[in-house]
């Protein structure tokens, strides 16, 4: 307990100087100091409370200092993105009854909305020329917390904050179904990208993250038609969680024997999530209107990340061979969801299905690695947990883009290098337990 209160300490410092002095970000190297503060602070925590020993951490103390970590950084300013201002856009859009798939922020008809008083919400969002990349329930969502909350992005915290602590909570649940220690949701909980960019920055991947978990847990409990509908607000949101529909379909039907009946049940789970998703997209199709318009724009505005996986498979093939390669991965990590196995080592598999995402898409942003944070929470790949901490030395480059060359190759090298050691140890841990059984 001495060693984890130690660890949580460093990081809740790391978090608090960000809160009391924002500004330390601003030179590359003191923003890199209180990354490193962070990073160090998390993994030794998640090694205290990942190692078997006789001594575990409770859940209060993780649940405690996941609190105090996230009050520390709801002090800190969302100073390295603006998408929270296109959802404010996108909600006041709506509300002056214009379709936000229909026009983008800079098209003529949206003039008379781009001056409302006492804000210039106009001028801070980006990618003006793109429509709206957010689905009918992200519109919602937005629409709501307009109307309770206003336009002040300080007041749209409360929403992230509590999406975010549902995660935890439901985290700490599904590892307890699972049989697990629930203190596991350490985790994610205490991961300072969740912390910067869920809480801080306030990205709606807060809320998708507690639906999918939600789904999950669902369906591990063996509730398919629940299961599939709040993966379907998941899918409203952003398109990727229908990646995790065979993951949901095979958990929720595990246990039954007949092949034909698991399949109906299975097709039960896919045919609601579908009609969930088409029922929440027609109203925004009226007139012909093309709603992923905004998503084919945005990905074509963008170069692949320097030494990610994509950007390698683009270098030696082409962008054609990339697309083929993301697409067999996308695939091949989403079917292997529904081979037999337990429930645990199906939330296993689909730590890939989210690692493969994150990858193999020509997009990253530094809080897509907390995608894959929740599947880490059943079992741990250390790689991962520190590719999120080394995707934090991305918004170094919000300051200067001069370490542009020096911090992608360090946090991919590194990300490689530990990947490697963890599956040769995997196939050798494996390959002694099939020897001693033999």
């Amino acid at each position: 307990m001495a060693l984890f209160t130690v660890f949580t300490g460093l990081l809740i410092a790391a978090f608090a100087w960000l809160g009391l002095r924002p500004g330390i970000t601003d030179a590359p190297a003191t923003a890199w100091l209180v990354w490193g503060m962070a990073a160090a602070g998390y993994l030794g925590a998640a090694f205290v409370v990942l190692r078997k020993s006789n001594t575990r951490i409770p859940l209060w103390a993780v649940l405690a200092t996941a609190l105090l970590l996230r009050c520390a950084a709801w002090s800190v300013p969302p100073k390295f993105t603006t998408d929270h201002y296109r959802y404010i856009w996108d909600a006041r859009v709506a509300a002056a009854g214009i379709n936000p798939f229909r026009y983008a922020p800079a098209d003529p008809a949206t003039i008379p909305l781009r001056h409302a008083p006492g804000n210039a919400v106009f001028n801070k969002i980006n990618h003006k020329q793109v429509p709206t990349i957010y689905g009918p329930a992200a519109q919602i969502l937005f629409g709501a917390a307009r109307a309770a909350l206003g336009e002040d992005p300080a007041r749209w915290r409360i929403i992230f904050f509590g999406a975010d602590a549902a995660t935890v909570l439901l985290i700490a649940a599904l590892l307890g179904a699972l049989g697990l220690p629930r203190a596991w949701c350490a985790v994610y909980a205490l991961h300072p990208l969740v912390l910067l960019d869920f809480n801080a920055n306030l990205h709606l991947d807060a809320v998708l993250t507690a639906c999918i978990a939600g789904s999950i847990l669902c369906a591990v409990r063996k509730q398919i038609i629940p299961a599939a509908l709040v993966l379907a607000a998941a899918a409203l949101m952003k398109y990727f969680p229908l990646l995790f529909l065979p993951l949901v379909a095979g958990l929720a039907t595990r246990d039954i024997q007949s092949m034909r009946a698991r399949v109906a049940r299975m097709g039960l789970c896919a045919a609601v999530f579908g009609a969930a998703v088409c029922a929440g997209y027609l109203p925004y199709m009226r007139g012909g209107v093309d709603v992923f318009a905004g998503l084919k724009s945005f990905s074509r505005e963008f170069t692949a990340t320097a030494w990610s996986p994509y950007w390698l498979a683009a270098r030696a093939g082409g962008r054609g061979f990339a697309d083929a390669l993301m697409a067999a991965a996308l695939c091949a990590s989403a079917l292997w969801c529904l081979a037999p196995g337990s429930a645990a080592a199906r939330l296993q598999r689909a730590f890939w299905v989210a690692a493969a995402l994150v990858l193999f898409t020509p997009v990253q942003r530094p809080w897509y690695f907390a995608w894959a944070l929740p599947f880490c929470c059943v079992r741990a790949w250390w790689s991962w947990l520190a590719l999120g901490c080394l995707a934090l030395l991305t918004y170094s480059l919000f300051i200067n883009f001069e370490y542009l060359h020096i911090v992608k190759p360090v946090q991919y090298f590194v990300f490689y290098a530990a990947l490697a050691i963890e599956l040769s140890l995997a196939v050798q841990t494996r390959a002694s337990a099939e020897a001693a059984r033999d």
